[in-house]
């Protein structure tokens, strides 16, 4: 942060120090092999031009109104060093790698100063090609592999940063990456860190110049990923994955495939809003655009639905006991993944798919049959829930082009079989932006049918897991843990809706719920009433500091008021239309009949939300002998003469 004041106040000194520190950690620039230390000081040194660059040249308009002696300066400077990086001749992987990084911490300066491009891309192309092509995991080679993939990350990294200065050298890149392609000498995942720079660069030119790229680089993939054979050899029926499981190379083939559409989705398009996707989708809707991606889904997604739906039975019994060891071994966290999820370690190791510069490198032919399933089994699913959600954001462009039918079968047929990870991951890559972005119209078809066996599992869990810790002192949570850093993005009740800020009655329920998603699922009783259940239960866990800990959905002692809320809310909407509201009721250890018809004659005499949650709160105390520690712990005066919290043995 130091760094960037200096150099957004005095951005000639600032340049003139780094490019004078660089030279010194540098050293001999004919000197082949540097000492661990040099290379530390030398990583060090680029951190500090990244941040000098980037404070000078952020687009923020103050390198504009530069004077324009301090320009000149500015200019000179970095195309000094700029030309002594495009004049060594390292060939050292660990060396090569660094030169790489040198030369994109310069990006913001190529937008300003596009005249060197040309001379960088040069410069990039030859040091990847320099480095030797292997598949190997250990040893030299394995160094090789490595600073080939972050040179093809330097590309990406300068494309976000150059903006249009790439432009005019598109055809260019693209023609060198065919060639190589054509010699054998890009390997797949090269190829696809490249065509995700290629799209970047499209992204800055307009909508039909993208549109014009993804034809280009979709067009191969359409031949190969919707050819009938591998379909019905291999996603038939969970098996025939087994089968896939044999045949390496295809399978990560297809691994890169699904990697490559999920980066064509995050990469194309316009620019949306952070702060109002919704409206801008929207937007976007309304004046006829249409996103480059759109036509494509209709081709890109019936495979990889039954893909994941092969994947997602692999869990399921009977299959689940039919498999080899390996695949069953696969198919279980690694010790290090669980520290990992723990937060524990921050470094992946060997065997986990790891991010690189944001990137998925999973080409693992070298390493053992059983981390290679587990590599493309947790990243083929990720990837693809991701690119689901993705597909999501697009609104009815995605919503009107499959049918719901087949995504919730995939999504959901064995989601009771998941373990917490994988739902986890679910829901938030893919569920919640399904949710989140179809139309309201659509909600009958999509949402309700998507949350209801997704409500029932997580009530069905929750109750096993809290009755195990109860009894034997441990919740049966498998192969993941409920930690608040673990669900970080999971939506807190309050941003789930007014539900209990709206002063609604039953007879505008329908409109209420064709403007308010939390309004129609209450309308809907598969999934209100595991949400009922849920909360509920929640209030019957013993120790509230605990749960407040734990699981940010159960913070009883926090949101008691919200949950009381809801449970109000679903009571009324739906008792009269179905007995499953009062039948969770009465199956409280302590609730009589007569308290219930109580309850209902204490409604029926105020339309005041904060009294009618008053009567739930208390009708919830009296149904279970006063044991819910949530509801217990809170000192508000109970305003109901006829449903209290008496002790039934006294009078």
């Amino acid at each position: 942060d130091l760094i960037r004041v200096i150099a957004s106040q005095r951005p000639v000194i600032a340049a003139a120090n780094i490019v004078q520190r660089i030279n010194v950690v540098s050293g001999d620039a004919n000197q082949t092999t540097k000492s661990p230390q040099d290379l530390d000081a030398m990583v060090g040194a680029q951190l500090g031009l990244e941040t000098v660059v980037s404070a000078i040249f952020d687009g923020s308009g103050d390198y504009a109104k530069t004077d324009h002696e301090a320009k000149f300066q500015i200019h000179r400077t970095f195309e000094g060093l700029l030309q002594q990086l495009l004049s060594l001749k390292w060939t050292e992987p660990s060396l090569i790698v660094i030169h790489g990084h040198y030369l994109d911490s310069l990006g913001l300066y190529l937008r300003h100063y596009p005249d060197v491009v040309a001379s960088v891309v040069n410069k990039l192309f030859e040091l990847l090609t320099s480095l030797p092509i292997t598949i190997q995991q250990q040893g030299p080679s394995n160094n090789s592999r490595q600073a080939r993939l972050q040179i093809c990350s330097s590309f990406i990294r300068i494309s976000r940063a150059a903006d249009k200065a790439l432009l005019p050298h598109m055809k260019n890149i693209a023609d060198t990456m065919a060639y190589l392609q054509g010699e054998g000498r890009l390997l797949r995942a090269e190829h696809d860190h490249l065509c995700e720079a290629f799209l970047i660069m499209a992204s800055s030119s307009g909508i039909q110049q993208q549109q014009e790229v993804l034809a280009w680089l979709l067009e191969p993939l359409n031949k190969t990923w919707t050819q009938v054979e591998w379909q019905t050899a291999y996603l038939s029926d969970p098996s025939g994955l087994t089968d896939m499981f044999a045949d390496t190379q295809f399978m990560w083939s297809i691994y890169h495939t699904v990697t490559f559409f999920e980066k064509a989705l995050k990469r194309s398009g316009t620019k949306r809003s952070t702060t109002a996707p919704q409206a801008a989708i929207t937007t976007t809707t309304a004046t006829g655009y249409l996103h480059p991606m759109s036509s494509h889904l209709s081709w890109i997604l019936p495979p990889l639905l039954r893909l994941l739906r092969c994947i997602h039975a692999l869990w399921a019994e009977p299959f689940a006991q039919s498999l080899t060891g390996e695949i069953k071994a696969a198919k279980s966290m690694t010790i290090s993944e669980q520290a990992s999820l723990l937060g524990e370690t921050s470094k992946p190791t060997k065997g986990q798919v790891a991010p690189a510069d944001g990137l998925l490198d999973v080409q693992r032919e070298g390493e053992s049959k059983e981390n290679n399933i587990r590599n493309w089994l947790r990243g083929v699913r990720d990837s693809g829930y991701n690119l689901i959600g993705l597909a999501a954001t697009l609104g009815e462009a995605f919503f009107r082009c499959i049918d719901g039918s087949s995504v919730i079968l995939a999504l959901m047929e064995n989601v009771q079989v998941m373990e917490f990870r994988h739902l986890r991951q679910l829901m938030h890559l893919a569920v919640v932006p399904l949710v989140k972005y179809c139309p309201a119209e659509l909600w009958q078809i999509w949402t309700a049918n998507l949350l209801q066996p997704i409500f029932v599992h997580c009530q069905q869990a929750l109750d096993y897991s809290w009755s195990s810790l109860l009894r034997e002192g441990r919740a049966k949570v498998p192969d993941s843990f409920a930690l608040p850093g673990l669900n970080s993005g999971l939506p807190s009740l309050e941003q789930l809706g007014p539900v209990n800020r709206i002063d609604s009655s039953l007879k505008s329920l329908e409109s209420f719920a064709s403007s308010s998603l939390t309004g129609f699922l209450m309308l809907n009783v598969g999934t209100a009433l595991p949400a009922l259940r849920i909360t509920v239960e929640v209030f019957s866990w013993t120790d509230s500091e605990a749960v407040t800990k734990g699981l940010s959905v159960e913070l009883n002692a926090v949101v008691s008021a919200e949950l009381i809320g809801l449970c109000r809310e679903i009571y009324l909407y739906l008792s009269d239309k179905d007995p499953a509201p009062k039948q969770v009721l009465l199956s409280l250890s302590d609730m009589k009949q007569e308290d219930l018809l109580a309850f209902d004659d204490c409604l029926s005499k105020t339309a005041s939300p904060k009294e009618q949650k008053q009567h739930m709160r208390s009708l919830l105390l009296l149904a279970t002998g006063n044991k819910l520690k949530a509801l217990a712990s809170q000192k508000t005066t109970n305003i109901i003469t006829n449903v209290t919290t008496r002790n039934r043995g006294t009078v």
